[in-house]
């Protein structure tokens, strides 16, 4: 079975499956920097948010690299999916999500 054989919903769940923890980690920090910058806002902020946003995108992509149980990635192999490309589309959702939360931010200031 390929990836590609798969519906697009079923894409879209292993996706949302697979990059759980930086969708988590990521929302969470997303909405702190949101907070603060909705307190404080300046322009700086936004590039410093960024900035800090691919720091700890980094930090939390290695954390889980070495604590995932390798027979979890097996998985999705065995599904004909990329984990790198399970990853590429949880880290998109997840900027994605960065970015609608600071042009919010931007409009309402």
């Amino acid at each position: 079975m390929e990836c590609a054989v798969l519906s697009w919903g079923n894409k879209v769940l292993l996706t949302l499956s697979y990059g759980r923890v930086f969708l988590v980690f990521g929302t969470l920090f997303n909405l702190a920097c949101t907070f603060f910058l909705s307190q404080s806002f300046f322009y700086s902020g936004l590039i410093l948010a960024f900035i800090l946003k691919v720091g700890f995108t980094a930090l939390v992509w290695y954390l889980r690299s070495q604590f995932v149980s390798r027979d979890a990635v097996f998985f999705y192999i065995n599904l004909g999916c990329s984990p790198r490309k399970l990853l590429a589309g949880a880290l998109a959702i997840d900027f994605g999500l960065l970015f609608l939360l600071l042009s919010l931010v931007t409009v309402l200031q």
